[in-house]
């Protein structure tokens, strides 16, 4: 089901929840890698309301403490990719040592190939969300 093994991803010094749905998935991941540093992005593009894309709207940070790390940033699902592709160009612009990508899920038709996935789902299927973290993976 995952394009890889977790113990990968203990190896990373900080992890970048993008918020909101990057939340939920980076405390779940830090519970079973130990990882203890972890930040958030906050960027969105996607109409709660209508289902649509919208106009990427960014809250503007210092990521400087995260110069010469390797961080993994983290979302939900990677549908159109527009997010995630601003969170990477965004973050890369801080000195990054390593920069790498983990979604939940990855819709087939996204423009994004996420570094680590745990499931592929087909571009027409709607995705509902657990309550329970332990059912992310």
């Amino acid at each position: 089901m995952t394009n890889f093994d977790f113990k990968v991803l203990a190896d990373f010094d900080w992890y970048v929840a993008i918020s909101r749905g990057g939340l939920a998935p980076a405390y779940r991941l830090a519970q079973l890698t130990g990882v203890k540093s972890i930040d958030t992005f906050v960027a969105y593009s996607y109409d709660d309301k209508t289902h649509e894309p919208g106009q990427m709207q960014y809250l503007a940070k210092d990521y400087s403490h995260l110069k010469g790390k390797r961080v993994l940033l983290i979302d939900d699902l990677v549908d159109r990719g527009a997010t995630m592709e601003f969170a990477m160009q965004k973050l890369s612009e801080f000195g990054l040592a390593d920069l790498k990508n983990f979604v939940v899920y990855k819709k087939a038709h996204s423009t994004v190939n996420p570094d680590f996935y745990v499931k592929e789902t087909p571009s027409d299927e709607w995705i509902e969300f657990s309550n329970n973290l332990e059912d992310l993976f």
